[in-house]
């Protein structure tokens, strides 16, 4: 009779792993899905939101042709095909401001954004200005077609005194007849208590934030940084669910 409970157990076990890792699997890959702006989604129910669906967000431009364009495309930036859910578009001696306010169960917002190499027919130059608190901290000036920008954004950051979660984006036209700013990622992550497992871990990552004016080398080692910890938080819950298997089955048997 016991060896005939431990084969069940055993199995029942791995059943219930396997179904509760693919539920994160799952769960994971929709949560991908759900950052299309066009996609309609449960609210809560992803970790992870595009910035314009998961914050509140105004416009602002200097002129009546300057605008936001949220629309899908899909782009050439320095020779390199890439996806893009909405765009920023101003003309010579104009300016486009996304400004956004996250809520509480977001953390990091991280923010992939490229000139296309179509603008070079316009000879385009422009900057951007990439605000928090509403202090610029990270800006980038002569940027022109292939040009990218990659950055990743601490929505609770100590650094910042005031409204760490309010957040925005200023594309300034600074010559050419248009200028367009792309966002091939513009991504709302959990806040740091679910995307690291250990304060150390943190710290580690708060340690290799770049400085304002960063270079795009510096930059995406910081995306590649938190897809690590991400990654490392999400075995953790693997793990939390064996535990609770091992609970369950210890009842049952």
């Amino acid at each position: 009779m016991m060896m005939f409970i431990k084969k069940p157990n055993t199995l029942l076990k791995s059943l219930l792993l396997a179904f509760s890792f693919c539920g994160i699997v799952a769960s994971s890959a929709h949560t991908q899905v759900a950052s299309d702006p066009i996609k309609s989604r449960e609210e809560g129910a992803e970790l992870t939101f595009n910035l314009l669906e998961g914050a509140d967000c105004v416009v602002s431009t200097s002129n009546a042709t300057s605008r936001l364009v949220e629309r899908l495309e899909t782009i050439s930036v320095d020779q390199q095909v890439f996806d893009s859910s909405f765009h920023f578009q101003a003309s010579r001696g104009n300016s486009v401001t996304l400004n956004c306010r996250a809520n509480e169960m977001h953390g990091f917002l991280s923010l992939d954004l490229g000139v296309p190499d179509q603008i070079q027919r316009y000879d385009s130059v422009m900057a951007v200005n990439i605000y928090q608190g509403g202090n610029i901290i990270y800006n980038y000036r002569n940027l022109r077609a292939g040009s990218k920008i990659v950055s990743v954004l601490d929505l609770e950051s100590s650094e910042v005194s005031i409204n760490p979660n309010s957040v925005a984006i200023e594309l300034i036209c600074s010559d050419g007849y248009r200028c367009e700013l792309h966002a091939i990622d513009a991504t709302l992550r959990p806040p740091i208590s679910l995307t690291f497992s250990s304060d150390s871990e943190a710290l580690e990552y708060e340690s290799s934030r770049p400085q304002p004016g960063s270079t795009r080398t510096d930059a995406s080692l910081e995306e590649d940084l938190l897809d690590t910890f991400v990654d490392e938080a999400q075995e953790a819950i693997r793990e939390e669910f064996e535990e609770r298997v091992d609970g369950i089955l210890d009842g049952l048997f």
